[in-house]
């Protein structure tokens, strides 16, 4: 339990009082314990002897936005995203704090600029993709094209962007982008499903059928 949880890391942080992990782990613990105080302290604590971990901001970030800091918390999750910007926990809770609209497609904008500056080899790409739902069509359009440009070779760049045409309403769009796609990347199962998806708004259900029959052959 989290007691438990806690006397064995305050005893392996005595024991090994460089392991940065047990300390940040030690923060959460305490908030699962409801010691919101403590749990920020000793996050404070392990931020402050690993100020170049994307992590530790992370964490910090997170006991500061359940403490109601949401401008400390604000602060610290972009860090964190600067840092290291496949921190998707991070770009999740940045972009989801739900001060207002306005400041959420800044933060939103923030990630995806992140995105534009530096290579994502992880879900960080994916994670912005899916925040950028709050953009106008337009510039969630062009914002996905221009990662998209950059990371062509990945097949969730190429799903992000088809999945933008698809709440746009773009359905000829989308599709040309599904074949395109499907070309470059036959055997990734998520694009076989979105194809359905976008066959499925098009009208035209033998063709989704196929598509799911070929999915459930390559994926069963």
């Amino acid at each position: 339990d989290d007691e438990r949880a806690r006397e064995l890391l305050t005893a392996r942080l005595a024991a090994r009082p460089d392991d940065h992990w047990a300390r940040r782990e030690l923060a959460l613990v305490y908030a699962a314990l409801g010691d919101l105080e403590q749990a920020i302290s000793v996050a404070r604590d392990a931020l402050a002897r690993t100020p170049h971990v994307s992590v530790a901001h992370g964490v910090l970030g997170n006991l500061l936005a359940v403490a109601g800091d949401v401008d400390g918390a604000r602060a610290s999750l972009r860090r964190a995203i600067e840092l290291w910007v496949d921190n998707a926990s991070s770009i999740r809770q940045l972009t989801s704090l739900g001060i207002d609209a306005h400041t959420t497609r800044e933060d939103v904008r923030f990630v995806l600029d992140e995105l534009d500056r530096r290579v994502s080899a992880g879900p960080g790409l994916t994670e912005a993709a899916h925040a950028a739902a709050v953009l106008s069509h337009d510039e969630r359009r062009a914002r996905l094209e221009k990662l998209l440009s950059m990371a062509s070779h990945r097949p969730d760049a190429w799903e992000a962007v088809i999945g933008s045409r698809l709440d746009a309403g773009d359905i000829d769009e989308a599709r040309a982008l599904c074949r395109r796609a499907r070309d470059r990347f036959p055997r990734w199962f998520q694009l076989l499903r979105l194809e359905a998806d976008v066959h499925r708004f098009a009208g035209a259900p033998e063709s989704e059928e196929a598509s799911l029959r070929e999915l459930i052959e390559l994926a069963p």
